[in-house]
């Protein structure tokens, strides 16, 4: 299935394995009340029910795309870029919601402001069910991104649409970043160009079960650390007028300072516990001080699991009584029988 004409849009929809949340993705794009686009979707060699989804929309602005092999969703990514044929590239994952005046709110901006190469916007949190428990709010300025970026990622890799010749100029995502594809870009693209994002809510972004593993937050935290430090090194060889770069010292780190492996786990788990996910967020308190051992939060984080524990309030009262009874004895008062 071909588009019939070069749309201005191409959305760009990788997909793995998403047959739970993959059909709702895909009616977002389509319900769009922007209609200039084509959806590029690539199944990077699904193994269950992502395939049929896929052939069971019948519309003309649908470019289906199916890997050989699992490739991973950088490769995807390119592959997309490649055949792409709008001028520009709007950015959708498989368990996500676009607002249906996405495309448009975020097209009239570019083409009111077209020396703005890369734009993304604001995203309402949703959990496994479609249920709302949180709200992300980005940086909305050029200045205000540049100054943020080097400390965390200032866009919301879904939510965001950018000039496709831009991209391609520096040669796509890295495939040597991996879980941190995204933000490698976007480090790239602010050299040069200027960027934003919108106020609106235009996307809601899913959190579901074993959605991150350790591994890939480990990995995902020292591919971004990488990737921040490169560019800021290359941007100072320039001479450009740089923000200060937060290299956090040992003990700031031991301390689990943004950004760092602590920070990262704690965010986590502030997200698994808005989420009522009291289970996962409690796995993640043990890596989490592992990594930063010094770090308080973490601590208050573990205590506050044995609060759900059978016996914790009477083992708080037993506590709160023999605390009250050392206080008397040191200061000399007669202990109650």
């Amino acid at each position: 299935m071909k588009p019939t004409k070069k749309a201005l849009v191409s959305v760009i929809l990788p997909a793995y394995n998403a047959e739970d949340y993959l059909e709702e993705a895909i009616q977002s794009i389509l319900d769009q009340t922007f209609k200039d686009f084509e959806l590029i979707i690539i199944d990077d060699k699904s193994t269950d029910k992502t395939s049929q989804i896929i052939l069971s929309f019948i519309d003309p602005r649908i470019v289906i795309i199916k890997n050989q092999k699992n490739q991973g969703i950088t490769y995807s990514l390119n592959k997309g870029l490649e055949i792409a044929k709008g001028a520009y590239i709007a950015r959708m994952d498989a368990d996500d919601i676009s607002a249906t005046n996405r495309l448009e709110l975020q097209i009239n901006y570019l083409e009111q402001n077209p020396s703005t190469s890369l734009l993304g916007c604001c995203a309402e949190v949703i959990d496994q069910n479609g249920v709302v428990f949180d709200m992300m709010e980005v940086p909305l300025t050029n200045s205000e991104i540049f100054h943020t970026i080097f400390s965390s990622n200032c866009f919301i890799h879904p939510s965001v649409i950018f000039k496709k010749s831009v991209i391609t100029d520096l040669g796509g995502y890295d495939l040597s970043s991996a879980q941190s594809q995204d933000y490698e870009l976007w480090l790239r693209v602010i050299q040069h160009n200027s960027v934003a994002n919108l106020p609106d809510y235009l996307l809601k972004y899913r959190i579901h079960p074993n959605q991150i593993s350790q591994k890939k937050l480990k990995r995902q935290r020292a591919l971004a650390d990488r990737a921040r430090y490169k560019i800021y090194g290359d941007m100072e060889r320039n001479q450009l007028n740089l923000p200060p770069i937060n290299k956090n010292s040992f003990f700031q780190t031991q301390k689990g300072y943004k950004p760092s492996l602590g920070n990262d786990h704690l965010r986590w788990i502030y997200r698994y516990r808005s989420m009522k996910r009291d289970d996962l967020a409690n796995e993640l308190i043990i890596p989490g001080i592992l990594s930063a051992p010094l770090c308080r939060p973490l601590y208050q984080q573990l205590f506050y699991s044995l609060k759900s524990h059978k016996h914790y309030r009477s083992l708080s009262n037993s506590l709160r009584w023999y605390k009250n009874k050392i206080k008397k004895i040191i200061s000399g008062s007669r202990p109650d029988a």
